[in-house]
This record gives C-alpha cells, sequence and structure tokens, in this order.
C-alpha cells in the first residue's frame, strides 16, 4: 500500500476518533473495513492514528472490523449485511476499493445513514448524491481524470484510440 493510502487511513482514524470525542460517545463504535485482500498495511495506518491518539483515553471505544470483499461485490454486502443482522451499531464503513464494491455498499448503507469512506472508487456515478449521500472518496472522480486524457488525446493528435476498462462508465457525461 502506498504511503498516501496510509495517511489516509491514518486521517481518517483521527476524524473518527474527533468524532467519537466530540459527541461524547460513551459506548464502543464499529468501524468496519471493506479490504480487497488481507493488507498488513491497512492494519498499520490505523495502529498508528490510534497510538497517536491513545492520549484522549478512547482508543478502548473504537472497535475496527476487517472484513475482505475479494473484489465481489455480493460478498462486501453481505459482510454488512451480517453485522446489521446482529443488531450491531455501524459507526462508518471504510472501502471498498473499487466503484463497483462502493455503489453496492453504497446503496445499502443510505438507508442506514452510516457514512462511507472509500480511497480508490473513482465512477463519476458515485459523485450523485442522491444515490450516495452518505459516499465521501479520498480520490478524484474519474471525469476529472478524463479531462487530462482528453487533453493529450488532442496534444498528440490522436484521431482513433482503444479504451479498456470494466464495464462501469467511467466516460460518462463526457
Amino acid at each position: 500500500m502506498s504511503r498516501l493510502k496510509l495517511l489516509f487511513l491514518f486521517v481518517i482514524t483521527e476524524c473518527l476518533v474527533f468524532t467519537t470525542v466530540n459527541s461524547n460517545v460513551n459506548e464502543e463504535v464499529l468501524v468496519v473495513v471493506i479490504a480487497p485482500t488481507d493488507d498488513s498495511t491497512i492494519y498499520t495506518g490505523i495502529q498508528i492514528a490510534l497510538d497517536v491518539l491513545k492520549e484522549y483515553n478512547i482508543s478502548s471505544l473504537i472497535k475496527f472490523e476487517f472484513r475482505f470483499d475479494e473484489d465481489n461485490e455480493g460478498l462486501a454486502v453481505k459482510h454488512i449485511v451480517d453485522i446489521l443482522k446482529e443488531n450491531r451499531r455501524i459507526f462508518a464503513v471504510v472501502g471498498s476499493q473499487r466503484s463497483a464494491c462502493s455503489m453496492a455498499l453504497g446503496h445499502l448503507l443510505k438507508h442506514y445513514s452510516i457514512p462511507q469512506i472509500s480511497p480508490n472508487s473513482a465512477s463519476p456515478l458515485l459523485s450523485d448524491k442522491e444515490q450516495f449521500p452518505f459516499f465521501l472518496r479520498m480520490t478524484n472522480s474519474a471525469l476529472e481524470r478524463n479531462a487530462v486524457r482528453i487533453a493529450l488525446l488532442k496534444y498528440f493528435g490522436w484521431k482513433r484510440v482503444f479504451v479498456v476498462t470494466q464495464g462501469i462508465e467511467y466516460f460518462y457525461d463526457i
């Protein structure tokens, strides 16, 4: 995992701790981390943040639960549904890494008013606040990236380009 993603996890953890401190939460706060695989740097980023913030004496109130979606939308949603079925309150969801998984999660999480924060999901469809009112991203939308791509095409005078992408509308609204 890049240093930027490690910093992202640190900042997210700090924000969650700050929110917990300022809302006088006295019960355990559950943050679910949806990741594609078991990546030890995710644990490292969260542990660094919790170590720095031990001075608030609330690190025992924040519980991170890691679930691995293996890049499968159905599995990502199943993880959240399983936790909700146990009547456990989810404070926030960090993830998923892919737009398709984030969209599937976003459709579910909006019904429970659970914030979702993703470091990588770039689909412009996730910018629709009516469909995904609790979704936050830590990367640019693909629409912003497309402007750069088009500028490169024009600069080099290319008339035809072959684009390989997954089945999400990345070139939506151009």
